[in-house]
């Protein structure tokens, strides 16, 4: 769940690599996320999820649900990352998500 295409170096690291650019982190909140603002950046990327790309969480969640999803970061932490925001979404929806440091 990225804005940006997978590096090659991904392609290596995983079975079948899907990039949802709609459950990326759009700029606007990426940049309060960077800025040192999480709360604006965590709020507006929980907003988008549940606006504007609900069918593709959906979508990705039947695949967790289906198994054999990662979902891979580059942060320095977790909490730092809006992944965990996308991991909670999904755990709302499936209760099956393991969110490893």
């Amino acid at each position: 769940a990225s804005r940006r295409p997978p590096s090659r170096k991904s392609y290596r690291l995983a079975a079948s690599p899907l990039h949802e650019r709609a459950l990326g982190n759009p700029k606007p909140y990426r940049v309060a996320w960077k800025a040192g603002d999480a709360r604006v950046g965590a709020t507006g990327y929980r907003a988008h999820l549940a606006n504007g790309s609900s069918g593709r969480l959906d979508a990705l969640a039947e695949r967790v649900g289906n198994g054999g999803v990662c979902l891979m970061c580059v942060e320095r932490t977790a909490e730092d990352c809006h992944r965990s925001i996308l991991v909670d979404a999904l755990n709302a929806r499936l209760f099956l998500v393991n969110h490893r440091p």
